[in-house]
């Protein structure tokens, strides 16, 4: 708040897990730290969010829930797909990890899919 022209992305999601989401102080937390997104300069990357969802393979289920709460906190406008590659390799192929979003994001609109999957990091790095 105090530094509204410096833009800030927030790694990973926040580090959303699958063993937080029962356990009610936690999951504030979570929420606590997406909502910085309401920020105008503050933004969130998905990278890294399949290593988060224990137990699971491609294409993550468990994430599309993680993904569809922070949206409905933030908005769509406010995520960046990312890959953490390459330490996500030992999870995923790069393929995988890029098509894990759009299958777990279904219930996105075209263009808004299309902004977390570029539009918004080319609007946040002026490019």
């Amino acid at each position: 708040e105090g530094h509204p022209e410096l833009k800030i992305v927030i790694a990973h999601m926040a580090q959303p897990r699958v063993r937080d989401e029962s356990d009610t102080a936690k999951w504030r937390e979570w929420e606590r730290q997406i909502d910085l997104g309401l920020l105008p300069n503050v933004w969130f990357d998905t990278a890294s969010v399949p290593a988060y969802v224990d137990g699971e393979d491609y294409p993550w289920p468990s994430s599309a829930r993680f993904y569809k709460a922070a949206i409905g906190r933030i908005g769509a406008a406010k995520l960046m797909w990312g890959t953490d590659i390459p330490g996500m390799l030992s999870f995923g192929m790069y393929l995988q990890l890029r098509k894990t979003v759009e299958v777990n994001m279904s219930f996105l609109s075209e263009s808004d899919l299309a902004m977390v999957m570029g539009g918004n990091a080319e609007n946040v790095f002026g490019l």
